[in-house]
């Protein structure tokens, strides 16, 4: 799934420069009910999706798959509103939107690739 999705972003030109930015922080995805954690440690040159971190993520979401599947197809501006209702927030709201921002902002361009 790491190689999958690193792949996927670095199609995008402008990954990098948004790596740099979210660069040393690590976001955790809880998913209710099959209770199992992800954990998401940015550098500056990928995303290594983790089963275990020893520190303190940045931020923390915690929802049902349905909710967490939700949030990926939400809007930017509507993602607050659904932190507040179906999916649960610990940490940096401001990284957490960054984390949507970027991956919102992916543009590959599928006619060169």
């Amino acid at each position: 799934m790491q190689k999958i999705l690193n792949a996927y972003l670095h199609l995008d030109p402008e990954t990098d420069k948004q790596l740099q930015r979210l660069s040393g922080k690590v976001l955790a995805i809880a998913v209710e009910g099959l209770e199992f954690t992800l954990f998401f440690k940015f550098t500056p040159q990928r995303i290594h999706i983790l089963d275990h971190y020893p520190l303190e993520p940045a931020v923390i979401l915690r929802g049902t798959p349905y909710a967490l599947g939700k949030l990926m197809r939400t809007e930017r501006r509507q993602v607050s509103k659904l932190f507040q209702e179906d999916v649960k927030i610990t940490g940096d709201m401001e990284f957490a939107e960054q984390v949507k921002g970027f991956f919102d902002g992916v543009d590959v361009d599928w006619e060169e690739h």
